[in-house]
């Protein structure tokens, strides 16, 4: 939904993540949603003049969240600590994509959503759907596809991506891979925020065309116990044609 830190040559259009940097947690359950959108949208932008393929897309659905509750199947996923945590398969309604999530992860609201990640005035960068642990110190969110980009300029995408976050964040790790003949670009970083770091750990894909970003991330304190679990979220994705 973690900041990189301010930067003196920073483009006045990319202002967002910065002001979202100067922002302090309203409490130690309050978790820095708004400073995590805020890179990825900045990086976003800054990757999309480099394709010269941006779009965006200002109406956003209300109504976004679909389980995929029509399977007895059992799923889990494993912690750090080798518990098995139950879980569940997640999805944007209308699109054919889900990835596991714990079942005990709840539905952030539409108000909560738009005071973490909005900055008041649009909304329009705000993630469709967010998953969170009951003090909202792990979080999953999903984003609707938007902003043009073709599944063989995700490679290129990712690097870009990567140039971007080396400036302001801990960059862990890159790397690609194939889900069902969709491109998977995925890229593992650790940013500041205040007295916190941020384990962010973040999935990039063309669907119908556009870019679709999937984010997992945590308290870097956490990432011990929960970075496994966000890795198995992650590789659980199925993307269907």
């Amino acid at each position: 939904m973690a900041e990189a830190r301010k930067q003196s040559n920073t483009k006045p259009k990319e202002t967002k993540s910065a002001k979202a940097t100067a922002k302090k947690a309203d409490s130690t359950n309050s978790f820095p949603w708004k400073v995590i959108i805020g890179i990825i949208v900045a990086a976003v932008i800054i990757a999309g003049v480099i394709f010269c393929i941006m779009h965006f897309t200002q109406n956003k659905d209300d109504n976004n969240k679909t389980e995929d509750d029509k399977t007895e199947t059992s799923y889990t996923l494993e912690n750090g600590k080798g518990n098995k945590l139950e879980a569940k398969y997640v999805s944007l309604d209308g699109y054919n994509y889900k990835l596991l999530a714990p079942s005990n992860f709840t539905t952030m609201s539409k108000e909560k959503v738009e005071e973490d990640y909005g900055d008041g005035e649009d909304n329009s960068s705000i993630p469709d759907l967010v998953l969170t642990n009951s003090d909202n110190t792990v979080n999953l969110a999903l984003s609707k596809p938007e902003n043009a980009l073709a599944n063989s300029q995700i490679e290129e995408y990712l690097k870009a991506m990567k140039s971007i976050f080396d400036i302001n964040a801990d960059v862990i790790s890159t790397n690609t891979r194939e889900v069902n003949g969709y491109k998977v670009a995925e890229i593992k970083l650790v940013t500041d925020y205040t007295d916190e770091d941020i384990y962010n750990h973040m999935a990039f894909f063309s669907y119908d065309g556009k870019l679709t970003v999937i984010s997992f991330n945590c308290l870097d304190s956490m990432r011990d116990e929960w970075g496994k679990v966000g890795e198995e979220m992650i590789n659980s994705l199925v993307i269907n044609q």
